[in-house]
């Protein structure tokens, strides 16, 4: 049995984060049950009994701390701004005990200190800029993380095409060090590092497209982009998450519109070869995970009430159905305990 963390809007029927157990030996999800009532916990990041949760108190938004206690978690301390919308995404960096925040419709992001007061904005980056695509009328940050050694700041700006990367000192001080651009109307969303190689997988929501980019010492150098869709698909669809096996060999990627998980063989260099496109039995897949033992890929639906698990095979990489039957609304984050 593993938990499952989910997070995601609450205009509907959702009311906050929730459990969620998986039965890795039946291969079924049960048990979603609500963990936190609180509004908008649209992406959640944990790190063991803690969790940090994007989060809505009226006029203010920004980024809370919970604290799993028994069955259900306690919010402890918040980051508050007001007049500002939600953040989309929330990262912790240990190292430096510092979270980062990504705000989508301003376009910054928040370098966040934990204190004995609680936590602590330290540092806002602003960005400016568009681009061509309809959607990028202004900037659009999407994604802020550590790189995998923890040494820079890998920052996604949907809205100009731009993945920003900086220096973070120990206070929380950033300062830009390099700045990979992408191809007009690419609007990188997530990226994702391989474990062993110097490579960097850029996930296009608007292009539909993988920019596969060579990552050393902060700096990144395209090599080859892939599609995230087959050839005979016309229609319209958006990219939304990526993630990478531990082993290396296999990146997933969802996709929104075609309603599909692509799987992708990695090859000795890093470059990636589509091997499965499999529906994934809801709409709008926003974001999906890993287990625990990455045997079995769990995937949330935004417009559907959906949660879909399928099992993975470790040798192939291919993925089969196992269960549609839980229930999960509005669901926009999927993450292990």
């Amino acid at each position: 049995m593993e938990t499952l963390v989910l997070g995601g809007y609450t205009k509907g029927r959702n009311k906050g984060v929730s459990f969620a157990t998986l039965d890795t030996d039946k291969k079924k999800i049960t048990n979603v049950k609500l963990a936190l009532e609180i509004e908008s916990p649209t992406y959640v990041t944990t790190v063991g009994d803690f969790a940090f949760s994007v989060v809505k108190e009226g006029d203010w938004a920004g980024v809370a701390l919970l604290e799993k206690q028994d069955d259900v978690y306690r919010q402890i301390a918040a980051a508050l701004t007001e007049g500002v919308n939600p953040p989309c995404y929330v990262s912790f960096d240990k190292k430096r005990q510092l979270i980062f925040s990504a705000n989508y419709h301003q376009g910054f992001f928040d370098v966040i200190a934990i204190t004995d007061d609680g936590l602590d904005v330290v540092q806002s980056v602003q960005f400016e800029g568009s681009s061509v695509h309809e959607n990028q009328q202004s900037s659009h940050v999407h994604y802020v993380q550590m790189d995998r050694a923890s040494e820079y700041l890998m920052v996604c700006d949907l809205g100009t095409d731009k993945v920003h990367v900086f220096d973070v000192k120990v206070s929380g001080e950033v300062k830009e060090v390099f700045c990979y651009q992408t191809k007009a109307g690419f609007g990188p969303r997530h990226l994702v590092q391989h474990p062993t190689l110097p490579i960097v997988y850029v996930l296009g929501e608007l292009s539909n497209e993988i920019d596969i980019c060579r990552y050393e010492k902060g700096v990144l150098t395209h090599i080859e982009t892939v599609s995230l869709l087959p050839e005979e698909y016309t229609d319209w669809s958006g990219g939304a998450a990526i993630r990478v096996t531990s082993d290396g060999q296999f990146v997933y990627a969802s996709n929104r519109g075609h309603d599909s998980i692509v799987v992708y063989k990695v090859n000795n260099s890093g470059v990636l070869e589509p091997i499965q496109w499999i529906k994934t039995e809801g709409k709008t897949p926003r974001d999906f995970h890993f287990n625990q033992t990455e045997d079995f890929i769990i995937i949330g639906h935004q417009d559907d009430d959906v949660l879909s698990l399928f099992s993975r095979d470790t040798k192939t990489g291919v993925l089969t159905l196992q269960d549609k039957e839980a229930i999960a609304p509005e669901c926009v984050c999927v993450t292990p305990l």
